[in-house]
């Protein structure tokens, strides 16, 4: 499958530098792709030699507004280019700081924490930035290790909370608390070789399962007709063999 992003860095011979993991730019285009060509703000924490910079504004076009983190003061001076391109200086394990970015940008549509890799900064910036993310939003936060305290161990926290729309269903069947903010606006986590990925969406929970078709085997949970053991009535089998027989034959 062609990737833009990966055609831009192979092309890359001059300019400032980009410096990626090789296995991110199809994670990228997966979820970025959808933003191509329509208005999107985008935060990249880590601002670097800001080769990646020029990577964004190719891959998005035109309507990308880019803002961009670092702690080190040169960045702003070199890449700063309002109104499209804002550079802020900051350390992004400073809450107070984030407060400040959050008055000064309208909305964020991708967050990519390419930032100092700690945990502590990771979890801190998630905190203070995932709910400011818009509705349809993608949060992705890269190089991120395992271990205990490690931001991994963190997400795996939150994966419990997808499931918080069945709290109330049978005690232990599902690992999760009742459905707060970060259940009703996230569809989906996901975790790929040093990076983790969060989908923002509208997350109600279903009304009802969906149901087509005629006949059925049983559950194992209806004792009239099967056992725990996965055994079912014989008189039920036989009905339900037959039924088989007829739908194939009238296909």
């Amino acid at each position: 499958m062609e990737n833009p992003l990966w055609e831009f860095f192979q092309a890359r011979n001059n300019g400032p530098g980009i410096h990626k993991w090789l296995q991110y730019f199809d994670i990228y285009h997966r979820y970025f792709s959808k933003f191509v060509g329509q208005e999107v703000h985008m935060l990249e924490i880590g601002v670097q030699s800001g080769g990646s910079l020029d990577l964004w504004r190719h891959y998005f076009g035109d309507k990308l507004f880019l803002y961009g983190v670092d702690i080190n003061p040169y960045a702003k001076a070199l890449f700063d280019s309002p109104p499209h391109t804002r550079i802020f200086i900051g350390d992004q394990q400073n809450r107070s700081f984030w407060a400040e970015f959050r008055s000064q940008v309208p909305r964020l549509d991708i967050v990519l924490d390419d930032g100092g890799h700690t945990a502590q900064q990771q979890i801190a910036t998630f905190e203070e930035l995932y709910n400011f993310v818009s509705e349809h939003g993608v949060y992705m936060i890269e190089d991120v290790p395992p271990g205990p305290g490690s931001f991994l161990a963190y997400a795996r926290e939150h994966t419990a909370e997808l499931f918080g729309h069945y709290a109330s269903n049978i005690p232990g069947r599902f690992s999760a608390t009742k459905p707060g903010l970060f259940t009703k606006t996230t569809m989906g986590i996901a975790f790929y070789d040093m990076q983790v990925v969060y989908e923002k969406g509208r997350h109600a929970r279903p009304p009802l399962p969906v149901r087509k078709g005629k006949f059925w085997m049983p559950y194992n949970t209806d004792k009239n007709l099967s056992s725990a053991d996965g055994g079912v009535d014989a008189g039920h089998l036989k009905n339900f063999q037959e039924a088989l027989v007829r739908s194939r034959s009238s296909d």
